[in-house]
């Protein structure tokens, strides 16, 4: 059997990820979120939306653990109100790994898991214990060297999946991560459940296919007995082409013909080992 979750990412972001989200999964195959929990308020656009489909359907949600966007939720985090991300300049991040990596490593420990615990126990509290299938991370920053440990840590004490790490590239002027091949090899090596890879093909825009064709490619490469991450980022805004383009992918009726014809059952982190 091949295994495929389809995965939104940064619900709580802004009304348009929402309604991405909320599309993707009334019209095409998405089976699984993540939230960036210090985001998330009652009047947070769809929230309702999203508990009554918990209620009818076998969504997963994560949470997105965050420490690079909005405000956090520990009161006493260092630079106050208000999360910074790595060697910004003239409003733009510099994107390698060696900046990220020493932002990582200035970082306190403890402050980390206070702040990672919080936003965990605020998923909970919205949407109940028995629906959080999984922990993933705003810009990646789990994969960072310092933060990994506590990843793995976090998984442990609240008997969640991890979705596998991805660094980021050193030599990149905009945000360009590689999934960790080995991660989840050394993952099971720790008692810690995860997928057999995840796949990140932003738009899926191969060398000779794009858009539904180029995703069509990589479902049929998927092997008996995987299970494999599918992420997106969609969004219900024209303007945003990436995001557009990613909700229109997953709604896309080849798309979902394909998955069909493939024999691919549509599975969320539950299904993790």
């Amino acid at each position: 059997m091949k295994e495929a979750i389809f995965h939104g990412d940064d619900f709580a972001f802004s009304d348009s990820e929402n309604g991405g989200i909320e599309n993707a999964f009334n019209r095409g195959v998405l089976t699984s979120t993540s939230v960036i929990a210090n985001c998330i308020t009652p009047r947070t656009p769809r929230l309702n939306n999203l508990r009554s489909e918990l209620k009818k359907s076998d969504i997963g949600i994560g949470v997105h653990l965050n420490l690079t966007y909005g405000e956090p939720l520990y009161g006493k985090w260092p630079t106050g109100t208000v999360f910074s991300m790595p060697g910004v300049k003239n409003g733009k991040p510099d994107w390698r790994l060696s900046v990220w990596e020493d932002w990582a490593s200035r970082l306190s420990e403890d402050n980390v898991k206070f702040e990672l615990r919080k936003q965990i126990k605020r998923v909970i509290e919205v949407f109940g214990k028995d629906r959080i299938t999984h922990l993933d991370s705003h810009h990646a920053v789990t994969s960072l060297g310092p933060l990994r440990p506590i990843y793995f840590e976090l998984a442990h004490e609240y008997d969640l999946a991890l979705r596998p790490t991805s660094p980021l590239l050193e030599d990149a002027d905009n945000a360009e991560f590689t999934p960790d091949t080995g991660f989840a090899e050394k993952a099971r090596e720790q008692g810690v459940r995860t997928v057999d890879a995840v796949d990140m093909g932003k738009y899926y825009k191969g060398k000779n296919k794009t858009g539904p064709d180029a995703l069509i490619d990589e479902l049929e490469q998927m092997k008996d007995g995987q299970v494999i991450e599918f992420m997106f980022h969609p969004g219900n805004k024209k303007s945003d082409q990436w995001k557009w383009g990613e909700l229109e992918l997953l709604t896309n009726r080849k798309v979902i013909e394909a998955i069909k014809d493939l024999g691919i059952e549509l599975v969320n982190y539950r299904r993790a080992r």
